[in-house]
């Protein structure tokens, strides 16, 4: 009998320490949604084809980008857009975005992009 119960406290203990483990997960699983979330697009009404997935929170260079289509589920990301090709200097253009919408970059020629979350 001894054993039963000591052996049932400690399920209980692993179960209740599993449950932050869970939503642990579950916020990684977002960021992954969040990630795979953000393309970029030649079309400023983010149709057409793909140009670029973005990495959120890295630079990244571009030939010609003008609009992103950016999922963000819940949480609140900016787009940095850069005139340069290294993300240096000031941003020639920035906005919020906290959903599933199409943001219009009008991007240069050339420069680069930071998704940061």
């Amino acid at each position: 009998m001894k054993f039963f119960w000591v052996s049932s406290l400690l399920g209980l203990l692993g179960l209740s320490t599993a449950i932050p483990l869970s939503t642990e997960a579950d916020a990684l699983l977002d960021r992954k949604t969040i990630y795979f979330g953000m393309k970029a697009y030649d079309d400023v009404n983010c149709k057409g084809s793909t140009s670029y997935t973005i990495s959120f929170n890295k630079c990244q260079a571009y030939p010609n980008i003008n609009s992103i289509n950016a999922l963000t589920d819940g949480a609140v990301c900016t787009v940095y857009v850069y005139s340069s090709n290294n993300c240096t200097g000031e941003p020639v253009f920035q906005t919020d975005s906290d959903g599933i919408e199409c943001i219009n970059v009008d991007a240069f020629e050339t420069g680069s992009w930071k998704f940061k979350c």
